[in-house]
């Protein structure tokens, strides 16, 4: 990044030192971005220090104790009130502390014995497994779990600019070979989506728009036969991140 200045109230200029197609997306994801205050720069020199934060957030960060636990007080002065309740102000809880947990056996068994009321992360879960979820379950089946639905962010994609990959009729056989429920069923048990998404996942087509559907019949297609030798070396591996 080359510059970052303020031309007017509400208008900041980004200027980059080389192009970058995701600059835009990075910037103003808030898991990247952060404001710092220049009031606290100029009167601290950083923010290395987490006791002058400044934030106008719910909760106010009272307490870092580093590879132990993070506390959090409630913000007397929040301005947010709840939007079915509209007289009362947030937040209602008074305290969150969150503890360090490394190891995954600890942070399940603090769940088991109540030592801890939830166990996750923002924006994804720290139960990996299947087998940690139904384990859960039969153990202490009071415990309310919550699903959570994230795409594959590792995927082969085919080269289209060569044969056999670069007929539209292959690249539908191949997807007609897999049975997706069948993998949904037998290795993931029944939690996979087997619909394909898109970032906007609900506004993302199905398989009937594209017109692939998985074939039990003989397994044939009017593509013609695509030999192993010939689809052998002809993969490149592609890998998505969240920005």
């Amino acid at each position: 990044m080359e510059s970052i200045s303020a031309t007017d109230r509400y208008t900041v200029v980004v200027k980059l030192k080389e192009p970058r197609l995701g600059a835009l997306a990075a910037i103003l994801d808030d898991w990247a971005a952060r404001t710092y205050f220049p009031e606290v720069i100029k009167e601290h020199g950083d923010v290395s220090d987490w006791r002058n934060l400044v934030g106008t957030g719910p909760f106010m960060l009272t307490d870092w104790t580093k590879d132990s636990s993070v506390t959090w007080d409630k913000n007397p002065d929040y301005w947010g009130t709840d939007e079915k309740y509209p007289g009362n102000r947030l937040p209602y809880v008074d305290r969150l502390r969150s503890l360090t947990m490394p190891e995954v056996a600890t942070q399940l068994a603090a769940l088991h014995t109540g030592k801890v009321d939830y166990l996750g992360s923002l924006g994804g879960s720290q139960l990996k497994t299947i087998d940690q979820v139904e384990s859960l379950q039969q153990t202490n089946p009071d415990i309310v779990i919550w699903p959570f639905a994230f795409r594959n962010d590792n995927a082969y994609g085919m080269n289209v600019q060569i044969e056999p990959f670069d007929d539209i009729r292959v690249r539908k056989a191949m997807q007609m070979a897999i049975n997706l429920e069948e993998i949904s069923s037998a290795y993931y048990r029944g939690y996979a989506d087997t619909i394909p998404q898109g970032m906007l996942r609900d506004g993302a087509r199905t398989n009937a728009d594209f017109g692939l559907r998985f074939r039990t019949e003989d397994g044939s297609c009017s593509c013609g036969a695509v030999g192993p030798d010939e689809v052998q070396g002809r993969w490149k591996r592609t890998e998505r991140r969240r920005f």
